[in-house]
């Protein structure tokens, strides 16, 4: 009997793959070929990422292929050769060798001569992870080549962006080249007219809020632009105080190509760069606004920046208040002389984007002050609760010992039960949906297991005296305790404050993120766990 076999052919733009013997068009005549000569093999259908990197998994064509893999509408996968499944040789080895056995999957790469179904091939194939580390290596140097060319092109001024800045467009006729998008030019021309003639950034964007034109990501995804800001809420569809900034602050508009403000690395986040590596060509497409008119309202920015005077203008929580729901920050309002802080959101649009979530500063400062008096009390309790155990004669291992035994126990016990999984599964007592979700979930549990016991056999080795060590439970001992908050102390303990709304009970939810918290956790685990 024919196996029903599924095609999967992918092309990179960024990895080097553009000669014309990789392209989609290339790989499909190739593969259409092998499965027609090929006794034993039948077309189910092709599966396509063009346009995909092959460091990651995270395609659309593939995701959609394992997807229909699980639901066993093929029993084997044909590429042209290795790199084209993945160019990340730990999760491609993985799949091959881990995955499509356990779903019953036929792997072939044509040009690299691998072929599972080959009885020679089944189990470990000492050339696949050199073969794959192989890959790896060549995406990254070609990613270096990728980057040293587009660094030449970018201080030549041309445009290497992904997504033009608001208010311009890829020219259609050369896409290094940026055109003015006329509807989005008006509104960036009304936003410096505006904040000219002496109106806040706020102001700004309520304005534009209230006539409904679309915030720049909201827009781009309206013009059929696959766009995501990363700095944007995914509940924000409006315009902000920041977004309006950064308007105000783009010398785009002034005609200047401004590049290389981040830096990416392979499967990482971009992070901003120093502003003296940014890349700044001036005079490389038309400005929306004249150069002058930009340089002043950077001096008006400039002389409208409040400094910071933590007893006068900045709040001692200013920058650690959220907003419980839309993760928005909080903002300081005065109301019959005493200080509230709101929900932003709701503080610039009203309730169409959420609720007050109002709270006054004195409340929250008691909240704080209680709650942080109450850790270093309890941090005071562990103290004393260790010196006492100490003079019982009680050891460190005494304190752990019995934590890792039960914990052992418990990675024994997953290890075990996943094995007998796997034998019922072999002998048709469980379904292989059923298998491999079980798997998962005794995989979790053992990576959980695993962490908690290489943190306590840690413990055990430094002994719950270095706990106590710690800086931070140090400066919690040093403390004693907090009768009135400032700034500092603030800034010192504190990592994130959520304030929620009020229920129908008027009761409010508030958590604390400490920066301690962790190491907190830690030595209450292990002193109330162990010496109880």
């Amino acid at each position: 009997m024919r196996e029903l076999t599924a095609i999967y052919c992918r092309l990179s733009k960024e990895d080097g793959d553009r000669e014309e013997s990789n392209s989609i068009e290339s790989q499909r005549r190739m593969l259409r070929s092998f499965i027609r000569d090929s006794s034993d093999l039948e077309f189910y259908r092709e599966y396509v990422d063009d346009g995909y990197t092959g460091t990651n998994y995270n395609r659309p064509g593939f995701q959609e292929m394992y997807a229909d893999a699980r639901e066993k509408r093929f029993s084997c996968i044909v590429v042209k050769d290795l790199s084209r499944l993945g160019r990340n040789y730990l999760e491609t080895g993985n799949y091959i060798q881990q995955i499509f056995p356990l779903l019953g999957i036929r792997f072939i790469a044509v040009n690299d001569g691998v072929d599972t179904g080959k009885p020679e091939q089944q189990g470990f194939n000492m050339m696949l992870p050199i073969r794959n580390i192989f890959n790896e290596s060549y995406s990254q140097d070609i990613s270096r080549k990728v980057q040293s060319s587009f660094k030449a092109m970018q201080k030549a001024g041309a445009f290497c962006g992904a997504y033009a800045s608001y208010g311009y467009q890829k020219n259609p006729a050369d896409r290094h080249k940026l055109i003015v998008d006329p509807y989005a030019a008006v509104v960036v021309r009304d936003i410096y007219e505006w904040y000219l003639s002496g109106m806040g950034q706020r102001s700004i964007a309520a304005r534009l809020n209230e006539k409904g034109v679309l915030c720049p990501s909201i827009y781009k995804k309206e013009n059929g632009e696959n766009y995501r800001n990363c700095n944007r809420l995914e509940s924000t569809s409006y315009w902000t105080y920041s977004t309006v900034h950064r308007v105000l602050k783009n010398e785009m508009y002034k005609g200047a190509m401004v590049q290389n403000k981040t830096v990416r690395r392979m499967r990482g986040k971009a992070k901003m760069r120093p502003k003296k590596e940014w890349i700044i060509v001036e005079n490389t497409h038309e400005a929306i606004i004249e150069p002058e008119k930009w340089e002043c309202v950077q001096e008006l920015l400039e002389q409208r920046t409040r400094v910071n005077d933590f007893n006068q203008n900045v709040s001692i929580f200013a920058g650690f208040l959220k907003c419980a729901d839309c993760g928005r920050a909080m903002v300081k309002r005065s109301r019959r002389g005493k200080y509230v802080y709101t929900c932003g959101a709701y503080s610039r649009s009203g309730t169409e984007l959420c609720s007050h979530h109002s709270i006054s500063h004195e409340v929250l400062e008691k909240i704080i002050l209680d709650d942080l008096n109450t850790v270093i009390a309890s941090v005071q309790d562990i103290k004393t609760l260790v010196e006492v155990q100490r003079a019982k004669g009680r050891t460190k291992t005494d304190l752990t010992s019995k934590e890792i035994e039960l914990t052992e126990e418990k990675l024994q016990k997953s290890g075990r039960l996943k094995r007998e999984a796997y034998l019922d599964y072999k002998d048709g007592l469980l379904g292989r949906d059923e298998y491999l979700e079980m798997r998962e979930d005794f995989l979790k549990q053992e990576s959980f297991l695993t962490e908690k016991l290489e943190k306590l056999k840690t413990t055990e080795e430094q002994g719950t005296e270095a706990l106590l060590d710690s800086p931070w439970i140090q400066t919690l001992l040093a403390r004693q305790r907090v009768d009135s908050l400032d700034r500092e102390t603030i800034v010192d303990f504190v990592e994130k404050i959520e304030v929620g709304e009020k229920d129908e009970n008027r009761e409010q939810k508030i958590t604390i993120h400490y920066r301690f918290s962790d190491e907190l956790k830690d030595l209450f685990q292990i002193v109330y766990t162990d010496i109880s």
